[in-house]
């Protein structure tokens, strides 16, 4: 399909067919269409709303021309990516980082992936990378640091190149598309259970929908009341979770884990990446407070999305067990060590 037809079907208020979508999509990462054009296709996309269809043959076309990092189907079902959308304009620490050493350290394998700072002081990309890791990591590097450290990093930039084909156009429109929810579903290790936060609840049910139809195992699409891109202490958290091929959704707060609710997140928030580094190693290190507590829920989160626990409360204790036993510290000394520049 023809660009502009594709444009005109969408102002319609049509959904293009996957087929549609896939070619257009191709389209973009060859730098085939036009700036003003594939701006004009991105905002009737998003003024129409994205079906699951399109995110999906999205999804699977960035990912054919992408850098994969291929594992068996039982490894890929083995395997957690704890991720977020970003954009939410709080300016946490990184929450979702802290939380894969401790999910790792309780025996789930994580493979994260992740970006550049784009909205926040530092995106996680920035984090791993002054930790004295070097990014990207190679393929061979992440298949054998899974199974050597139980944790893998992967920097989207390095595994999705051609996207930088429509960043100039991103940048210029400086409104969020249909990109900045397909990046955090980009898994490049194909990781089947994902604890996802988003921006939006208006993104929680499309984003389940479309794992659902990729093929994920389990998922939970987060959205804290506040608006946070992960599970929040400030009040409750809204969340729609993917299992056995079917969607529920349901509400969480703090206090059904023993925990207080905060209306200051000024403690969460951080101005550059040294700053979130040490809040990270605060909380590994067993430093009590609101830091350690946003922690445990994300992690615990993660512990029952990865079908370790029974529960996300189960998961709540198992992480505090990684955290005060040191094996979270430890793990995040292990994983500097494996990939150290």
């Amino acid at each position: 399909m023809e660009p502009v037809q594709a444009l005109t079907k969408i102002m319609s208020g049509q959904s293009l067919t996957y087929s549609e979508m896939g070619d257009l999509i191709t389209q973009m990462l060859q730098g085939q269409i036009a700036h003003s054009l594939l701006g004009a296709i991105l905002i009737a996309l998003q003024i129409k709303g994205e079906s699951v269809d399109e995110m999906t043959a999205a999804l699977h076309t960035i990912r054919s021309l992408g850098i994969r990092v291929d594992l068996p189907e039982q490894k890929q079902a083995e395997i957690l990516d704890v991720v977020g959308t970003g954009g939410d304009g709080i300016r946490s620490f990184n929450i979702s980082t802290a939380a894969m050493f401790v999910i790792a350290a309780a025996g789930v394998k994580v493979a994260k992936h992740g970006s550049w700072a784009a909205s926040s002081p530092s995106g996680a990309g920035n984090v791993i990378q002054a930790m004295g890791v070097m990014l990207p990591i190679s393929v061979e590097k992440i298949i054998e640091g899974l199974e050597t450290v139980h944790i893998a990093f992967m920097l989207a930039a390095g595994h999705y190149p051609l996207l930088h084909k429509v960043a100039t156009v991103r940048k210029e429109l400086g409104v969020r598309t249909m990109f900045n929810i397909l990046g955090p579903l980009l898994n490049p290790a194909l990781a089947r259970n994902q604890l996802l936060g988003v921006f939006s609840p208006a993104l929680q049910d499309l984003c389940a929908s479309t794992g659902k139809q990729d093929g994920m195992q389990r998922m939970l699409v987060v959205h804290g009341c506040d608006g946070m891109d992960e599970i929040t202490l400030s009040g409750p958290t809204r969340i729609v979770e993917l299992r056995d091929n079917c969607l529920s959704d349901y509400t969480i707060c703090p206090e059904e884990f023993g925990m207080k609710t905060i209306n200051d997140l000024s403690a969460l928030q951080v101005n550059s990446i040294e700053e979130s580094i040490q809040k990270i190693d605060a909380v590994l290190d067993g430093v009590i407070g609101p830091q350690r507590d946003i922690v445990l829920l994300n992690a615990g989160a993660g512990l029952y999305c990865a079908g370790k626990v029974s529960s996300i409360g189960e998961g709540v204790l198992l992480a505090k067990d990684s955290i005060d036993s040191g094996e979270a510290k430890r793990k995040k000394a292990q994983f500097i060590e494996f990939y150290r520049v």
